[in-house]
């Protein structure tokens, strides 16, 4: 998916909104973009139940803190996850970031790996979703519209897919 050169609307949403306010306190400017709209695609693959984080990185950066589960006041939310990582530390390795990825899994062994990325010489950035485990054409459309929902998308491509 190819997103505008355009930082996305919060929609007033708590969660996002506090992690905007914790990203402009330590200053975090280029790689603030990058961070909002990594929320946002954690927020719009929550919200079709994947929840669990079993990983998440920033490039280069490395290794974001893991969540722990059933802790803080947001727990099973992955941006309140990520608003604790950051807090705890992980804000360090954001500041020069040029890519976030995550891999979130849900109750029924199917699990969304995404990346959103910088395109530097185009100022703008990608978003590229793989889904794993056993998909139907309608659950593809719901989480493709539950991040459209959440992101302005400029253009969007299905390049690759295998049914069993």
């Amino acid at each position: 998916m190819d997103l505008p050169p355009v930082i996305p609307e919060l929609g007033g949403d708590p969660l996002l909104d506090r992690l905007a306010g914790f990203l402009k306190e330590r200053k975090i400017v280029e790689s603030g973009t990058l961070i909002v709209l990594a929320a946002a695609t954690l927020h719009a693959v929550a919200a079709r139940n994947f929840r669990r984080v079993d990983h998440w990185e920033v490039l280069p950066g490395g290794w974001l803190p893991p969540p722990v589960p059933g802790k803080g006041t947001e727990a099973g939310e992955p941006v309140g996850n990520l608003i604790e990582a950051l807090e705890g530390g992980g804000w360090k390795s954001v500041g020069k970031a040029r890519s976030f990825s995550a891999k979130l899994s849900d109750q029924s062994g199917c699990r969304v790996d995404f990346t959103v990325r910088r395109v530097h010489r185009e100022r703008r950035h990608a978003l590229t979703l793989e889904l794993w485990g056993n998909w139907t054409p309608e659950s593809v459309k719901d989480i493709e519209g539950s991040v459209k929902t959440r992101l302005p998308i400029a253009q969007s491509t299905m390049t690759k897919f295998q049914y069993a």
